[in-house]
């Protein structure tokens, strides 16, 4: 199919996808990195690198192959590559933090079942904590610049 064949929304999508596909490789490539690192305990969420270095060989050409193909496909429908800041992305990613930490609060627990009243005080210290923490992130690079 040639590239003027497409209406601009079906472009829109594809440049979607191609864009989509990338983001998520680069989220594989960054869990492969980030277990190749020393085991690091002080983590609410650990990650077993239980990938034989024969399994995490194949992941790496697999990415580069669909990588090949996804620029392929790019090029065939007349996709142009995406740029991003990586500021833009950090304060992005921070912003989807604050958005989880601040969207469960106290009264929110109680749709699960009955709380302790007498836990509301420790649990929101804890929750406006995380909450300012990841407001923080996100205002990092605008703090910087006004610097």
């Amino acid at each position: 199919m040639a590239t003027k064949d497409l209406k601009e929304p079906q472009h829109k999508s594809l440049q979607s996808l191609a864009t989509v596909i990338e983001e998520k490789l680069q989220e594989i490539e960054a869990l492969l990195c980030l277990c190749s690192m020393p085991i690091d305990n002080n983590r609410q969420l650990k990650i077993e690198n239980d990938l034989t270095t024969q399994e995490k060989n194949i992941f790496v050409n697999k990415l580069a192959v669909i990588r090949k193909n996804t620029l392929e496909f790019a090029k065939a429908y007349g996709l142009t590559s995406t740029e991003s800041s990586l500021k833009k992305t950090l304060t992005v990613k921070a912003a989807f933090l604050w958005e989880e930490i601040s969207g469960v609060t106290f009264d929110r627990l109680k749709g699960y079942g009955e709380i302790d009243e007498g836990m509301r005080q420790e649990y929101e210290s804890y929750a406006n904590s995380l909450t300012d923490l990841a407001s923080d992130l996100m205002h990092i690079s605008s703090n910087q610049d006004n610097n």
